[in-house]
């Protein structure tokens, strides 16, 4: 059994996101097909699709479109600060 060439990781842009959710509503193109016409993993897609919501969200809130991810706070920002 041959395996596939491991693809480099692509994280997509809010813009794009948004674009998997608009194609993916339209019908006609599955998870699978999206991938391939993104450049990213099927899981990938499904989770985009699962949390639409909040890229929604961040879309309507005029977050910026080149956006790739959402920023997580840690609690110990005094500390990053010092490295």
């Amino acid at each position: 059994m041959a395996s596939k060439p491991k693809l480099e990781k692509k994280t997509l842009t809010l813009g794009e996101k948004i674009e998997v959710i608009r194609r993916y509503e339209k019908g006609g193109v599955g998870a699978r097909g999206l991938a391939q016409d993104f450049g990213v993993g099927k899981t990938q897609i499904q989770n985009i699709i699962k949390r639409k919501r909040e890229h929604i969200e961040d879309y309507e809130n005029n977050a910026p479109t080149s956006k790739r991810r959402n920023v997580r706070q840690t609690g110990n920002e005094g500390i990053n600060q010092l490295c």
